[in-house]
């Protein structure tokens, strides 16, 4: 429904502009009727573009809405819709080249087909990934790509001896700080590294720790799609996950990524 509104929108416009195109056409306003007149072109020029079948555009999200309710399969409504969105790309961009080819007088209309096209196949494919990646994540949960096992240090370890003896043998880039069964904080490697070298072996991680009462935390429960849109505006690539109040593990953005990956791969249906 969202998708028609768009073009009948700039049909409506379309005809308003031609509406005051029409009663200041026996005026004097020269400059304000063609300006009118150029505008109800370009609206109903731009409703045409954006009915045209190729996802993501208007008519491509309307065709997939079609597509779905006939097949009842989203994902294959998707990339039907983003494959004849890349195929009507295809045709712009050889339209454009013939043009250039054999009209040459309308290579400048050929250029802009190409871009067009370019442009089309790119949102096309874009669109498509995107949209299989929200449908991937729809009902994860945090709980279920989180690291349970993520290691303790003291909070008077040295940033010496935790690179060396937790950091480099494990690859691990974030370390919980808990003295005795409390919780202190978190260590993560982009505190490490605003630490100068030579102050390692004397900086203890209480002293870049991010502290417990400070440390922001996602429910287990919560779905994985807000938690990365928190972390990209935190710009924080950890988060420590919380359940019934308790803080029991941690979620990394690169770990969600891959996982997310291969769930895709092997999902049933992918290839229906």
């Amino acid at each position: 429904m969202v998708a028609v509104v768009g073009p009948l929108t700039s049909l409506g416009l379309a005809g308003l502009f031609y509406g005051l195109h029409v009663l200041l056409a026996g005026t004097q306003q020269t400059l304000a009727t063609s300006l009118m007149q150029w505008l109800a072109l370009i609206n109903v020029l731009l409703a045409v573009f954006n009915s045209i079948p190729a996802f993501p555009l208007d008519g491509g999200r309307l065709f997939r809405a079609l597509l779905w309710h006939k097949t009842g399969n989203y994902r294959r409504a998707t990339r039907i819709a983003s494959g004849t969105g890349q195929a009507i790309s295809f045709l712009f961009i050889a339209g454009g080249i013939a043009l250039m080819i054999f009209a040459r007088a309308l290579w400048f209309q050929g250029l802009w087909f190409i871009l067009i096209g370019w442009f089309l196949y790119d949102a096309a494919r874009a669109s498509y990934h995107q949209a299989m990646f929200r449908d991937t994540m729809g009902s994860l949960k945090v709980g279920q790509v989180t690291d349970y096992g993520c290691p303790s240090v003291h909070p008077d370890t040295n940033i010496s001896d935790l690179i060396q003896g937790y950091v480099l043998p494990t690859g691990r880039r974030c370390f919980f700080v808990t003295e005795g069964d409390e919780l202190e904080g978190m260590v993560t490697l982009q505190g490490l590294k605003k630490v100068p070298r030579e102050r390692w072996p004397v900086t203890p991680a209480r002293d870049v720790m991010i502290p417990a009462a400070k440390l922001k935390t996602a429910p287990a429960d919560q779905d994985v799609l807000a938690v990365l849109q928190d972390m990209v505006e935190e710009n924080t690539d950890h988060l420590a996950v919380s359940d019934s109040g308790r803080v029991v593990g941690v979620i990394h953005r690169d770990e969600v990524i891959r996982y997310l990956r291969t769930r895709s791969e092997f999902e049933p249906g992918k290839a229906s």
